[in-house]
């Protein structure tokens, strides 16, 4: 279905050695660099890239296991199984990385299992449960940021929290609207792409762009929406009955909706921003199982603070977000050909 595609495509990452170093002042321009191509994975929650250029991530389709591939794509190993022991999962829901270097794997037993980058355990800790895939991203005082599934009956969508595995305490971000964790009940309700740049964190949504800023201790600091996008506002009120209904992944005429499928920070306070915009027979073209024929997809480069454009390009394919290594991620669906793709992207001055 369009709307699990769009959903557990999300992925959260710091931008690292793979974007230009050099500040880009005006007349900036976005290359984009085929780096690897990785045949038959339907789909992931997180990319992560060790320091001997391999990657390690986990099928949201087979997420039992962990995939090493080589820097070229090659499948080397798989790591876990189902089971209840040590290094065994049952749904990885999601993969990070810690601030010293472990792999974190959460599955949906409110598991963390942390491996070394050869894959062996190392400890294991606990999780509140009902995550949202994609969404956790440690902080550097051992500190989680997560997406969590709402628990009240009377609502639907999620809300952000904190979460500390040494003493177990859980803490919403932000103001209490309507005596509600922040996120829930207002125009914020919903999942969204996490990142943890210096002292604060920053919050994208799916399906508004806009982003939140938050500091360390969850209290909101300031927020900006994008203006000059073709992309629709949404507002995240209707969430509970859209999600009932089956409706999130689609416009008020019915018409499939646009996404924002990842979010990243680089170095000099830039945001880039992946989003997915349907063609004019996109649902057609979903019914037939050619999702990423479906869509093209903006990169876009935002001023952190400000919001303000910096640079924006068209492509055309399905963006799946960003690994943590800053390479951008493209998903390739049709009936015959699976397959996730990197690229290599910077901002550079126009020549």
């Amino acid at each position: 279905m369009l709307s699990t595609s769009i959903f557990v495509g999300a992925i959260i990452a710091t931008l690292q050695a793979s974007h230009a170093v050099q500040p880009c002042s005006s007349d900036c321009q976005i290359t984009v660099r085929a780096s690897v191509t990785l045949d038959g994975v339907g789909g992931t929650s997180k990319v992560l890239r060790l320091e001997d250029g391999s990657i390690v991530l986990t099928h949201i389709y087979n997420s039992d296991r962990l995939e090493l591939y080589s820097p070229q794509g090659r499948l080397l190993n798989q790591w876990g199984g189902p089971g209840d022991g040590p290094g065994e999962y049952k749904h990885i829901v999601d993969l990070a990385r810690s601030p010293d270097g472990l792999l974190m794997v959460f599955d949906s037993r409110g598991r963390i299992t942390l491996l070394d980058q050869q894959g062996h355990v190392v400890d294991t800790e606990r999780h509140p449960g009902d995550l949202f895939p994609g969404g956790a991203t440690p902080l550097p005082d051992g500190r989680i940021a997560l997406n969590r599934r709402a628990r009240e009956a009377e609502l639907f969508g999620y809300w952000m929290f904190t979460f500390d595995p040494e003493s177990n305490e859980v803490t919403p971000f932000g103001q209490r609207f309507n005596n509600l964790p922040f996120g829930l009940g207002a125009t914020n309700v919903g999942a969204r792409h996490i990142i943890s740049h210096g002292n604060a964190i920053w919050a994208v949504h799916f399906f508004a762009y806009e982003a939140e800023k938050f500091g360390q201790g969850g209290e909101r600091v300031t927020s900006w929406r994008a203006s000059d996008t073709a992309f629709p506002s949404y507002d995240y009120q209707n969430w509970g009955d859209d999600a009932r209904n089956g409706r999130l992944g689609r416009m008020p005429d019915g018409g499939v909706r646009p996404n924002i499928a990842g979010a990243s920070i680089d170095q000099h306070d830039r945001l880039w921003v992946a989003l997915n915009m349907p063609e004019p027979n996109a649902e057609e073209l979903v019914e037939q199982g050619r999702v990423s024929d479906a869509f093209h997809g903006i990169i876009d480069v935002r001023d952190l603070e400000t919001g303000t454009l910096l640079a924006s390009r068209r492509v055309e394919d399905y963006l799946w977000g960003f690994a943590d290594s800053g390479e951008l991620i493209s998903y390739i669906e049709t009936p015959h050909v699976v397959a996730l793709r990197l690229w290599n992207v910077s901002l550079e001055e126009e020549r």
